[in-house]
């Protein structure tokens, strides 16, 4: 698809629901009968992070940037995180990083930092996958915020603000319609660099108007499946969420999150491919721990090759949604991604830019990342920027990967009774004109 010096007045959906909170099924703190449901940290044995552990691997030393719309740093389980919030948003219109409110926005940012260094705290502990890595929070603007500076729109000006902070590795759990050619060159520096985007993918088979920022070259695009593989489904329940560019799968149905409609107190669950995002960024901040001199493509060259499906020698599914497969954090842990190939290996992504000529004129061949930096403690800002492999299916099994994940959990498991069922979808137009 090309793209466009003069950004076209298109629909857009920014609104982190869009790529993320599809469905949030609130869980009052304390509830009795929340506890006899099943963990919702599911994801965490799940994927084996208690080897991570036992590894020493928390993330320390990975410099994680994660941007979103707002956050609250002040909550009980960022107490003794490395967590920064960058001064200021990237919305041409300004707005504030830090919100005490526990709006959709706000909360949702929240979320994607809790899941990669949250600490546990009271009745329904929320853990992180990369506890120790030094992350920072930048603010896109608020939701319906599309207009950054210099013809970038706001959620990539804050990808740039993150790739020349120096940080390792971009979370994004957003999206958007629109993808000017400056928002190209924001992707062709990071990669240029030897950063790694990860991004959430649609939450809706509706959503195809949604190109941004997953389907640029190079970058990383996530889907969420629960913990018996299946995809997330559109709101009818049934339909399963389908996008063929999608990178991997990882964990994003039925994940706890901080606060809730009532306030910063309550958890809620939520489902969403926003989820799926920062548990990818994280399994990859374990990986840039254990092997720091690798590059940023041959960390993705570690993470695609490590899927069961991959292990099993089976090719990219570009039809069911599933990628390269489900995120292995054990595999992935015992890949040494420094004997791979320096090559992005996504540089086919729907997009088609940046080229590998736009990424050698950004800077040349990406490099191994710098020692990081200390970092604030949480609720500080960072001046220094501006506004052992897991058992592979069953013989002769059937579809892509319903029966390769990695965190399958065996029998004698309930499914998460629903408590109260929301379905957020959040459309904006430029210029803040509502979409139909």
């Amino acid at each position: 698809m090309k793209t466009s010096s003069t950004r076209p007045r298109a629909r857009v959906l920014q609104a982190l629901v869009a790529f993320g909170l599809a469905v949030m099924m609130s869980v009052c703190a304390g509830s009795a009968a929340s506890a006899e449901q099943e963990d919702p940290n599911w994801w965490y044995n799940g994927m084996h992070v208690d080897e991570a552990r036992a590894e020493g691997l928390t993330g320390a030393g990975v410099k994680i940037a994660v941007v979103d719309t707002a956050i609250n740093p002040n909550l009980g389980p960022f107490q003794g995180a490395n967590l920064t919030v960058s001064p200021g948003t990237s919305c041409a219109a300004g707005g504030d990083p830090v919100s005490e409110v526990p709006s959709d926005g706000a909360r949702h940012g929240t979320g994607m930092v809790a899941l990669l260094v949250a600490r546990p705290v009271g009745e329904y502990p929320m853990r992180g996958i990369a506890p120790d890595a030094d992350v920072t929070f930048y603010s896109a603007g608020p939701d319906e915020c599309v207009d950054g500076p210099d013809g970038r729109t706001s959620i990539m000006d804050a990808v740039l603000r993150a790739v020349r902070d120096g940080n390792r590795i971009v979370s994004v759990s957003m999206g958007q319609s629109e993808a000017p050619e400056a928002d190209a060159a924001v992707v062709a520096e990071a990669l240029a660099k030897g950063v790694v985007i990860v991004t959430s993918s649609p939450n809706h088979n509706v959503e195809t108007n949604l190109v941004s920022p997953y389907t640029y070259n190079g970058v990383v695009s996530t889907a969420a499946v629960g913990r018996d593989g299946a995809q997330q489904t559109d709101p009818d329940g049934v339909t399963p969420v389908i996008v063929p560019s999608v990178t991997v799968v990882a964990p994003g149905i039925g994940i706890l999150g901080l606060g809730n409609a009532d306030g910063w107190e309550g958890y809620s669950l939520s489902t969403g491919s926003s989820n799926a995002a920062p548990l990818v960024a994280g399994s990859l901040a374990l990986l840039a721990q254990k092997y720091p001199a690798a590059t940023g493509n041959q960390l993705i060259q570690a993470l695609i090759s490590s899927t069961a499906q991959a292990r099993l020698g089976k090719p990219r599914d570009e039809t069911g949604g599933y990628g390269y497969g489900a995120v292995s954090l054990r595999n992935l842990l015992a890949t040494d991604p420094t004997t791979l190939p320096d090559e992005n290996p996504l540089m086919d992504n729907p997009l088609g830019v940046p080229t590998a000529a736009d990424v050698a004129a950004a800077g040349g061949t990406p490099t191994s990342s710098q020692e990081p930096s200390a970092s604030p403690g949480a609720g500080q800002t960072d001046t220094g920027s501006t506004p052992g492999t897991d058992a592979p299916p069953a013989a002769g099994s059937t579809g892509a990967m319903s029966a390769a994940l990695p965190w399958l959990i065996g029998g004698g498991v309930g499914v998460l009774a629903v408590v109260i069922v929301v379905v957020i979808v959040v459309a904006t137009r430029t210029r803040r004109t509502p979409a139909p």
